[in-house]
């Protein structure tokens, strides 16, 4: 065999090992794909005429470079070339594969795990310590005191966010109208199916999403000069505008951007780590949002003076922006704040700002959004006008939310963004109730602490109603009036039933908007877990259980759930009820052992639950 001969099969080599471990929705036979890459380094060492001489070839390493198993120059012999790649696919393969063994180390079952190495990391992310490093404070604090109530600035407390200003450009410069707009057309069409339809997004299903796949959703271009602001909207016009500018870095947008600010909506599909931010924001709060990316010249500025109906927190990626905040209502500024690399500022809904770059290079953040309007006090009491005194079907309808959006705008219209009407309930209770896996799973007195609070609210509207003389006004209070004649506990009930029936709703919207979260590992089935295998809840886990029967988890809607799975679930899940977040053995979990089985199977699977080594302490 000459030495192209080893070249060819180093690069079929390196080609099949390259090759996903994990196909997610069309898997080939784990067996297969492993006797193949053995296969391959047995025929690399048949390939040897010579006695092996290692050191004269080079392989670049797994982890960490580009292109992934980019084979380096060959300056040895082909046998050497030979014997060298079968050394380091062998020593790469104990990379990719980790066995994780029962504490007897025999493999689970009779199999082992295959998990995919992931460069960001190997573990769930915890969104409680991300955000305390956020905000600066504890989260349950912030919660409390800070969060739709007032501004806070957090010097140094953003988490390294893989995003500069050459990322940001050059998705732009990679722009193709033509190709986005077809692909946005077609996620129009997975949007609409996934919303107006109860087809289940599981296994199969989910490859709906695979030719939707973009790194953002839309982008635009501003620029305020003085009093006048102009905007591009256009893809077709901006990807005629960067032609030919070659913007590729802070400096060369400082001289050929033209003092534009381009904006790029849902930014957080373009990398693996802000999606997992942005999931794990999404599990903290049970509050939709998205990312947003601004990329500001030197000196410049792109909107002009406005409010966000959503809170915003402003991640500084690169360079200086300054933020002047005004009083709201009269406009009057209430301080600038100038942001660097690092830097998180919260804005709640309804605080008047513009931002301008500051200093000499490029400024670029991210806005991270989270709204909340649904869950405000305004938005449940819609939900109970317009749910009391009907038969629920099985999950609310485009119908059901539009009838609830129109009345959720005049209830919030009656107060201003710091009212308790656009508040939302009880905070932190309400967030405890977002996160709850059923409307059992709550702390003692959350579900009566909410209603309390959402039934002083609505003695205090019924007076605002009843005053602007408006016909529908009138029929809102007098209703409002029958529902707050209810006993408590029927009160309590209906309120629950709202929240937990636009949850769902919103859950659904979320994932149909921002996509299913990505499955970072591939557990085989095994034939049976033993009763010492220490589990626990990935805290990054997004998990809702229906009123119908079915199991959201982490974008995912499974119905083919085995008969008295419950009990199981509801332990495994619970947030405040069951092993409520904590570790807990095989074993503990109630209900019989085979149906336990098939749970945890379906919850490892989908990332509800993981694998640690820790012994759970007493439940």
């Amino acid at each position: 065999f000459g030495s192209s001969v080893s070249s060819r099969a180093r690069y079929g080599f390196s080609a099949i090992l390259a090759m996903p471990w994990r196909l997610r929705y069309k898997r080939p036979k784990r067996s297969v794909c492993l006797l193949t890459c053995f296969a391959c380094c047995l025929t690399s060492l048949l390939l040897c005429r010579s006695k092996p001489c290692f050191g004269t070839t080079t392989v670049q390493e797994l982890a960490g470079r580009a292109p992934p198993l980019a084979v380096g120059t060959h300056v040895g012999t082909a046998p050497a070339d030979a014997c060298l790649l079968a050394r380091n696919l062998l020593r790469d393969l104990r990379k990719v594969i980790r066995w994780q063994l029962s504490p007897d180390d025999r493999p689970l079952g009779g199999r082992f795990r295959i998990e995919e190495v992931s460069g960001l990391r190997s573990g769930s992310e915890d969104p409680y310590a991300l955000f305390d490093s956020l905000v600066g404070r504890s989260g349950d604090e912030f919660l409390s005191e800070v969060f739709g109530r007032k501004w806070t600035l957090t010097r140094g407390g953003i988490p390294k966010v893989c995003f500069s200003v050459e990322d940001c450009l050059e998705l732009l410069n990679a722009l193709m109208p033509d190709v986005h707009a077809r692909k946005r057309s077609k996620y129009k069409e997975v949007h609409d199916l996934l919303i107006e339809t109860s087809r289940d997004v599981v296994r199969g299903d989910a490859e709906l999403f695979e030719d939707v796949a973009m790194n953002f959703v839309s982008a635009s271009m501003i620029r305020t000069l003085g009093s006048s602001t102009d905007k591009i909207t256009n893809h077709s016009q901006i990807a005629e505008f960067l032609h030919g500018r070659k913007l590729a870095c802070s400096d060369t947008l400082a001289t050929h951007g033209e003092g534009w600010t381009f904006y790029l909506n849902l930014v957080h599909r373009a990398n693996a780590q802000m999606r997992s931010l942005h999931h794990s924001l999404w599990a903290l709060f049970g509050l939709s949002g998205g990312f947003n990316a601004y990329l500001t010249p030197p000196q410049a500025q792109g909107l002009r003076l406005h409010c966000d109906p959503h809170d915003v927190f402003v991640l500084q990626q690169a360079g200086n922006k300054t933020w002047s905040l005004f009083q709201e209502g009269t406009h009057e500024k209430i301080c600038d704040v100038v942001l660097t690399p690092g830097d998180v500022l919260y804005l709640p809904a309804g605080v008047p700002h513009l931002a301008q770059s500051s200093g000499e290079a490029s400024s670029l953040h991210l806005a991270v959004s989270v709204y909340r309007g649904f869950f405000t006090a305004a938005g449940v009491l819609a939900a109970w006008l317009e749910l009391s005194g009907c038969r629920l079907a099985e999950r609310l309808t485009e119908a059901d939310i539009d009838r609830i959006e129109a009345r959720r705008h005049r209830l919030s219209d009656l107060g201003g963004p710091w009212d308790r009407v656009n508040q939302l309930p009880a905070a932190p209770f309400s967030i405890a109730v977002l996160r709850a896996f059923d409307s059992t799973d709550l702390p003692t007195g959350a579900d009566r602490a909410v209603a309390a609070d959402l039934v002083a609210t609505a003695r205090s509207l019924i007076g605002q109603l009843y005053e602007s003389g408006d016909v529908d006004d009138e029929d809102v209070a007098e209703k409002m009036q029958v529902l707050l004649s209810l006993p408590g506990h029927e009160q309590v009930s209906a309120l629950m039933r709202a929240i937990f029936s636009t949850r769902e709703y919103r859950w659904v919207s979320h994932y149909a908007i921002h996509q299913p979260k990505e499955l970072r590992t591939d557990t085989a089935e095994v034939d049976l877990l033993p009763p010492g295998l220490c589990l626990k809840r990935r805290p990054d886990t997004s998990a809702l259980f229906s009123g119908n029967g079915k199991l959201y988890l982490n974008g995912y809607r499974i119905s083919n759930l085995p008969q008295g799975a419950l009990p199981a679930l509801r332990f495994c899940m619970g947030m405040h009820s069951g092993a409520a977040g904590r570790s807990f053995f095989f074993s503990d979990i109630p209900g019989p052992e085979e149906v336990a089985q098939a749970v945890v199977q379906i919850l490892l699977e989908f990332e509800g639950l993981e694998q640690v080594p820790e012994r759970p302490p007493a439940l």
